[in-house]
């Protein structure tokens, strides 16, 4: 009769010990997926915000290229057109590098303020912008280390649990 209520009373604990692992295996799933979720939309949006400034960058690429394209076409038309009179043709020859210093001040400062912008965004320094790749790896590593220390210790206790029920199959036997 003891022997009985002890199988019993083993088999509940069994049962319930199996309910709580499988609660605790369905809970660590879900920090996972959750865990996943995030790191991806994390990933998609500084790939997003990549992108556009990929896209920034070329735009004044190509700006910049036409209006030296413009500025060269008018230097030469006024080069020829002033070809006969040297005092004139000095004058244009200080304004067209007036002109491309003033270009090259602009172009420059305006390729200075797109490197800013690309390096604010890869260190994260602008106070909107999105995560900078090292927050993202030490927010997954944070996450994945809890997730790593949650599925040993679960591993451990269904390691003990397959032990003591070998032991409770032999005793039976």
């Amino acid at each position: 009769m003891a022997r009985e209520q002890a199988d019993s009373y083993l088999n509940a604990s069994l049962i319930q010990e199996a309910g709580a692992r499988q609660a605790a295996d369905t809970a660590l799933s879900g920090l996972v997926a959750t865990n996943k979720l995030a790191f991806d939309g994390y990933v998609t949006s500084n790939d997003a915000s990549v992108e556009a400034v990929n896209q920034r960058v070329s735009s004044e690429h190509v700006y910049s290229n036409q209006r030296f394209a413009n500025l060269d076409s008018a230097i030469r038309e006024e080069a020829i057109s002033r070809e006969n009179s040297h005092d004139a043709a000095m004058e244009v020859s200080y304004g067209i590098v007036r002109d491309l210093r003033a270009e090259t001040d602009r172009s420059t400062g305006a390729e200075a303020n797109l490197q800013s912008q690309i390096s604010n965004l890869l260190a994260n320094t602008d106070a909107v912008a999105l995560n900078s790749l090292s927050e993202l790896v030490a927010d997954y590593r944070l996450n994945g280390s809890g997730v790593s220390s949650s599925v040993s210790a679960l591993t451990d206790r269904v390691t003990y649990l397959e032990g003591v029920i070998a032991m409770l199959v032999a005793k039976s036997v």
